[in-house]
This record gives structure tokens, C-alpha cells and sequence, in this order.
């Protein structure tokens, strides 16, 4: 009896230890396969402490299993993490340093958000779409674009970046769209942009880009959209003719007129004698040498040695003729532009705020949080043309802001000291 109950208990205990065993070994095998990879989680806590810590399910800034505990816009490949997106989700705060850090990230979308400071130089290799467009970063585009040779799809559009597109793009051979659109950037289009055989979608409206545009690239790009720009076209742009009539000519009472100007039709050999109505001339075909002004007739009086001519280089009263051509201080009128279009153009531009002040109110609106504020936007707009609420102007240049009691939050940015002329600003509570 002892002997059959002893036997029993130690097959009772070896099913129980095999159970356990087989619990440790499920438990085991669940975790090593549903870990993320330690390395992501770093770079993911980091990321996470310069967004702000927002509100995000799952996130932490420590420690943490995103893969594992499914955190919100996280996707993972066993233990890996390959894509982040966050579109729209109120974050603020800035990217950081550790997006570097990502071992397989291969999507990071932060569309549609409230993050600024500077892109990081530091990007992930990996990364195949990076979406960063509508959020509040400034400074230039990292050069370090270039070691993002899988790259296919980038938007950083509506945003406050400035300077030059870096010539880094070469590398980028499988790019397939680029929207750089509404913001700040300026210069020439970098030379490497032709060579993209795959770019199909090229969106550079609203910046400050200048030059011209490559015939290649206007050809070779599909989807090419460049509205908005000083470059929009390939051929330097002619200065446009002012169509304000001249002043008139002064005319000396005695002296003969003034010779028609030079946009004025002058009949010709080929053009047969002037049949013009009202001519002091009834006879339809008079002879040529009647007319005063035919070197043969008695009256004929020659403007050029003629010392009593308004139109006469040597005349005081002489006003510079458009038609005087010969006179040395005076060009062709072809070359000299209308002195009427000369002073409307000098009244159109002292009425547009110059583009470094309207880049730095923009930042500073953007780094107060886009507050309630008549007038002021985000991107471009004319602050002295448009009478943007607390700002003044003397001529084109911002001299005031003042807005006390407007119910401000955020911070005041890294763009005041760009404001050339400005004297007084002021945020006094009520």
C-alpha cells in the first residue's frame, strides 16, 4: 500500500513540474518574440520627453514595451519598430536628437501638429516617407538629407523654414514627391533636382525662390507646381511698361511744336503723302516741299540748330524731350524708364512690408501659439499693407507691435531680433 501510494505522489509531482516548465517555456517564448527592441524603446522614451510628454495611450518616458502594449501610431515588425504616426495629434514640443537612434524605422509622420525648434541632422537611414508638414519648424533643411538614399516620399510644407535647398539630393535616386511648399525658403533650386529620374511631384509654392528653372527640370518633372515665386519662368522677366501718360511737353509761345515722339507713326517714302482731316493742307496730294518742316521750304526752321527750341539740348527751358535722343545726359526713352512709373512704383513699394519682417512676425505669431489676432497668419501676408492688429509702420518697416491684453500664450521665439526698425513692443497684461 505504502510502496502504490508513494508512486502515485511522485507521478503526481513530475505532471506538475512539467506543467510548470511548460508555462515558464510559453512565457519565455511569448516575450522573446513580442519584446521590443531595447534600443527602439530608448530612442522612443527620448523622443517622447521632447515632444512634452503629450497625451498619448501607452507612451511613457521610461522603460515600456511599445510593440508589445500596442502605444498609439506605433507598429511594429516582430521586435522592431517601423512606423510612427501621429497626424493631427496636438503634439508640441520638438523632435529632438534620437530619431538617429531608430534601428528600422521605415515610416514617421507628424503631419498636422504643433512641433517646432529645428529639423534634427540626425535623421533615421531607414526612413522611406517622412511627413513633417504643417507644424512650426524653422531653420533650414538639414544637408544630411542625403543619407536618406531610400527615401520616397518627404513634405515639410507649412511650415517656417528658411534659406537654401541643400544640393544634397542626388543620393535620393528614389524619390518620388517633394512638397516644400508655403514657407520661407529662398534661392536657387539645387542642380541635383533635375537628375531624379522618378520625381514625378515637385510642390515649391510660397517661398522665395529666385533665378530660373531649368528647362530639364520643367520637362522632366510631371507634377511640377512653382506658383508664388520670383522664378516662374525660364527667361528673365522684362521690367513692365508703365502705362501712365507721360507729363506733357512745354510749348514756347512763337516756337514751333515739338516733333512727334518716337511711339508716334512718321510717314515714310513707302507711306505716300498725310490725307489726315483738318490739315492746313486742302490739297489732297500737296507737294512735300510746302510743308514747313521739308528742309527746302523758307519757313523751315531745324530743331537742331535751332538755339530757341524747348526740344534743344542748349535751350534753358529745355526739359529732356523723351524724343531727344542725342542728348548726352539724356537715353533713348527705350532705355530710360517713364519717370511717372518710376514714382508710382516708388508708392507700391513702400506700401510692402519687406519679406525679413514679414518672416519674423510669422515666427514670433507661430511661437505665441497662433493666438486670436486680426490680420495675422502663419505664413506670408503684408503686416503694414493689411493693418495687422497692434502692429504700426513707418513706411514699410515695422516700428510698433503692440498687444497688451490680447490673451497671449506661448513664447516669444528666437525671431524678435530680426524686426530691423522696431522700437517698441509691448504684451502688458489687462
Amino acid at each position: 500500500m505504502g510502496v502504490k501510494r508513494s508512486s502515485r505522489a511522485c507521478n503526481d509531482w513530475k505532471i506538475c513540474a512539467e506543467v510548470f516548465v511548460g508555462f515558464i517555456l510559453i512565457w519565455a517564448a511569448t516575450n522573446s518574440f513580442a519584446a521590443t527592441n531595447p534600443v527602439d524603446v530608448a530612442a522612443i522614451n527620448r523622443l517622447f520627453a521632447a515632444l512634452g510628454s503629450p497625451q498619448l495611450p501607452g507612451w511613457v518616458q521610461s522603460g515600456g514595451d511599445p510593440c508589445l502594449e500596442a502605444w498609439q501610431g506605433v507598429q511594429c515588425n516582430a521586435s522592431d519598430i517601423i512606423t510612427i504616426i501621429l497626424n493631427g495629434a496636438n503634439l508640441g514640443g520638438e523632435l529632438g536628437d534620437s530619431l538617429s537612434e531608430f534601428a528600422s524605422i521605415t515610416v514617421l509622420d507628424l503631419s498636422n501638429n504643433h512641433i517646432g525648434g529645428s529639423i534634427p541632422p540626425n535623421l533615421p537611414v531607414t526612413l522611406k516617407n517622412l511627413f513633417l508638414s504643417a507644424n512650426q519648424f524653422s531653420g533650414s533643411i538639414p544637408s544630411s538629407v542625403a543619407t536618406l538614399t531610400l527615401l520616397t516620399d518627404m513634405s515639410m510644407n507649412n511650415n517656417l523654414l528658411s534659406g537654401e535647398i541643400p544640393n544634397a539630393f542626388e543620393s535620393l535616386t528614389g524619390l518620388i514627391n517633394l512638397d516644400l511648399s508655403t514657407n520661407n525658403l529662398s534661392g536657387q533650386l539645387p542642380p541635383t533636382l533635375e537628375n531624379l529620374s522618378l520625381l514625378t511631384t515637385l510642390n515649391i509654392e510660397n517661398n522665395l525662390f529666385s533665378g530660373t528653372i531649368p528647362d530639364k527640370m520643367l520637362q522632366g518633372i510631371t507634377n511640377f507646381r512653382k506658383d508664388g515665386n520670383p522664378c516662374n519662368t525660364t527667361t528673365p522677366v522684362s521690367p513692365p511698361t508703365s502705362s501712365v501718360t507721360p507729363p506733357p511737353s512745354i510749348l514756347v509761345p512763337g516756337a514751333p511744336p515739338p516733333p512727334p515722339s518716337q511711339s508716334q507713326h512718321r510717314p515714310g517714302k513707302q507711306d505716300g503723302p498725310s490725307t489726315l482731316s483738318g490739315s492746313r493742307y486742302p490739297n489732297p496730294n500737296p507737294d512735300p516741299k510746302d510743308h514747313p518742316d521739308h528742309p527746302d521750304h523758307p519757313d523751315h526752321v531745324d530743331h537742331v540748330d535751332h538755339p530757341d527750341h524747348p526740344d534743344h539740348a542748349d535751350h534753358p527751358d529745355h526739359l529732356g524731350h523723351p524724343d531727344h535722343a542725342d542728348h548726352p545726359d539724356h537715353p533713348d526713352q527705350a532705355d530710360h524708364p517713364d519717370p511717372w512709373a518710376r514714382l508710382v512704383t516708388r508708392l507700391v513699394s513702400r506700401l510692402v512690408t519687406p519679406t525679413c519682417h514679414v518672416a519674423a512676425i510669422n515666427r514670433l505669431f507661430a511661437a505665441l501659439g497662433l493666438p486670436q489676432l486680426p490680420g495675422w497668419v502663419q505664413n506670408g501676408g503684408d503686416p503694414c499693407l493689411e493693418a495687422w492688429q497692434g502692429v504700426q509702420c513707418n513706411a514699410s518697416d515695422i516700428i510698433t507691435i503692440i498687444l497688451n491684453g490680447a490673451n497671449l500664450g506661448g513664447e516669444l521665439g528666437d525671431s524678435l531680433g530680426d524686426f530691423a526698425s522696431i522700437t517698441v513692443l509691448g504684451f502688458k497684461p489687462k
